[in-house]
This record gives C-alpha cells, structure tokens and sequence, in this order.
C-alpha cells in the first residue's frame, strides 16, 4: 500500500516531534546525509536524548519554504527556543523523485564542544574522546558538557547549545583546588 509523501512542513514537525520525545531513532529517520560524507554520530543516539543533560527544542515555527526548480530540494526558514533564548536555522530537503517523502539533508546541528581543555568530555551522558573535538553533530538542542571523570583535575559543567558557535569554557583545575 502506498502512502502519500510527507512535506517538508510535515518533516519538520515530525523531526521537532521526535526531539521532544528523546527518539533518535525516529529523528534520523527524516534525515538524509551524502554519501560523501564521513560523520561521527556519536550525539545522534537514544541514550544522549534521553539523558537528564540534553534539552530539546521548543515552540517550532516555519518561516518561510522555498521550493527549487526541480521539485527534489527546497530550503525552509524555522525558529525555534532552546533554554528560553530563540534560534532559526535554515533546513534543507531532498528527494530522489516527486512522490518521494522529503528528508531534511544535514538536519543535525554542530555542537561547539571545543571547551579549550584537551581533557575527554561527557557531553549529555555521552564519552566524547578529545580526538572528537571541536564541532560534534548533535541533534538541535542544550547540551551539558562535563570533563570525563578523572583523578587529578575537575572543572564545573557548562551548558552548550548546537547550532551556535558559543563554547564555554571548561575552567580545569586541580582536584581539590576549590
């Protein structure tokens, strides 16, 4: 039985839906990558949504669809409130063919995790070794990123959102150094 295709509206909302339900696996399922592209999804999990340190999105709001020439890609502006402060983005959809449901490409956000500390991070739950560093693909939403446990220096959490390019930093000290 065939369905009729989801729009990109309904992508989106979906998408945010998903989010708000700490589902991963159903948030991937309307995003698409290259196949070009080599991403560590190490954020794009179950356990890092539904973790106490991940705050998703809230109160979507479409801005503006643009559909491109072709019918296969069209761009859409959203809003949307992470921790009470607004955010917009631009998403962008394919499809292979017109009665194909649209996907959002790259519908992740970079997570600034580049606390200047070459220490691991825990980031919402989630071992990030400091190879990773840098911009991690995330998922829209605030993260709490925290040094991975270790006997000689502790820092205080700090919360980062993705899709912004605001680090914290980490103030690392020596354990017991108050």
């Amino acid at each position: 039985m065939l369905r009729d295709p989801l729009t990109p509206e309904q992508v989106v909302y979906r998408y945010f839906e998903a989010l708000a339900d700490r589902d991963a696996d159903e948030a991937r399922s309307y995003l698409v990558r290259g196949p070009d592209e080599d991403t560590e999804t190490v954020l794009l999990d179950d356990r890092t949504l539904k973790h106490e340190d991940y705050t998703p999105p809230k109160h979507l709001k479409i801005k503006e669809l643009v559909p491109g020439k072709n019918r296969l890609r069209a761009t859409m502006q959203v809003t949307y409130q992470v921790a009470g402060a607004a955010y917009g983005r631009e998403f962008q959809f394919i499809r292979d063919y017109v009665r194909q449901s649209w996907r959002i490409h790259r519908g992740w956000a970079s997570l600034p995790a580049n606390t200047r500390t070459s220490y691991p991070l825990v980031i919402a739950g989630t071992f990030v070794p400091k190879s990773e560093f840098g911009y991690v693909p995330a998922f829209p939403g605030a993260y709490v990123v925290r040094l991975a446990p270790n006997p000689l220096v502790e820092a205080e959490p700090v919360t980062v959102v993705a899709g912004t390019d605001v680090a914290p930093a980490l103030h690392v000290r020596p354990r017991g150094d108050g």
